[in-house]
């Protein structure tokens, strides 16, 4: 797995230069153009202040619109609310794995954002670049990787994170939160993922294990590379002080079948982290989807869960 180095500065989180040559970031920038080298080490000539933005990807929306930017086109979503409020009207162009070209050739951008980690997205790429339309591919992960692209997005709009009032406030929250958590104890922790055809193990570069190793926890995930096949004998092995559950569907339906099928088991009620009552579904709403200008109230949330016996605020 690819590592990102991230600081906190005591002004403000910085993203520091790459240490090996595919790390993406900015490479250069001047008053009119941005060089940015993605993750797979292409490196993209991009014009600032772009007045026709497609964002091909709703988790990209909320940054970019914290950022300054404007949009003429978004993908279609389950819930309005995964999207910031400026957003709610566009003009859709189709569903994140399966973006309509002809709509977005005929609303002539002059900026597509794609999600680099998607197989759909990298194929329209290739007939955005055929069609001279600019576009950049970002990869989105965890709060890390927001960090760099709100910093990219501010840039890219005239500004940047240290001059943008809603970015500062993300990060001094945020760096606030963490530090006061970094004096505490360690708790270990799982994070489980659980859809309608059963759980996985969250390992540290996705989103809710990075955020709670920021916050001082230790992550039972020996891997470091996605959603790992877990069993449930290995995680009574394991046994973690807290067990952290993320849904993905019916929130409600599947808490109470998980709840039925494992939850209620004898077996589970061994689990220290059942004994202590520290076992937690997350809020979709701040976990499941990236939580952009909401990440100090996740970290909040989390700060809350790892370290009970500390009284966190913003």
């Amino acid at each position: 797995m690819r590592k990102r180095i991230f600081a906190f500065l005591p002004t403000t989180f910085l993203l520091l230069a790459p240490l090996e040559g595919a790390e993406p970031g900015i490479v250069s920038e001047s008053a009119e153009t941005i060089r940015y080298r993605e993750v797979d080490g292409t490196e993209t000539l991009l014009t600032k202040h772009p007045r026709r933005t497609i964002v091909g990807n709703a988790s990209f929306a909320d940054p970019w619109f914290t950022a300054g930017g404007s949009a003429i086109g978004v993908p279609t979503v389950r819930s309005q609310q995964a999207l910031p409020e400026q957003a709610r009207d566009l003009p859709r162009i189709g569903v994140l794995r399966s973006l309509n070209l002809e709509k977005i050739f005929a609303m002539k951008p002059d900026l597509v954002l794609i999600n680099a980690n998607l197989h759909a997205h990298r194929a329209v790429r290739h007939h955005l670049i055929d069609a001279g339309i600019p576009n950049v591919a970002l990869d989105y992960a965890n709060f890390h990787d927001y960090i760099g692209i709100l910093d990219l997005f501010c840039r890219l709009n005239g500004g940047s994170v240290e001059t943008n009032s809603t970015a500062k406030r993300i990060i001094s929250q945020v760096r606030k939160l963490t530090e006061e958590a970094a004096r505490l104890p360690s708790p270990r922790f799982a994070v489980l993922f659980v859809a309608s055809g059963g759980f996985v193990l969250e390992s540290g570069n996705l989103n809710v294990p990075t955020m709670a190793e920021m916050l001082g926890g230790t992550n039972i995930a020996r891997q470091e590379s996605g959603r790992l096949k877990y069993s449930f004998e290995q995680l009574l092995i394991d046994d973690p002080d807290i067990i952290l559950i993320n849904t993905m569907g019916d929130s409600k339906a599947l808490q109470k079948k998980f709840t039925r099928d494992l939850i209620s088991q004898p077996a589970w009620q061994q689990l220290k982290a059942a004994k202590t009552g520290r076992v937690h579904f997350l809020p979709p709403e701040l976990f499941l989807y990236m939580a952009g200008s909401r990440y100090p109230e996740a970290f909040l949330h989390l700060a809350k869960l790892l370290h009970p016996e500390k009284e966190f605020t913003l």
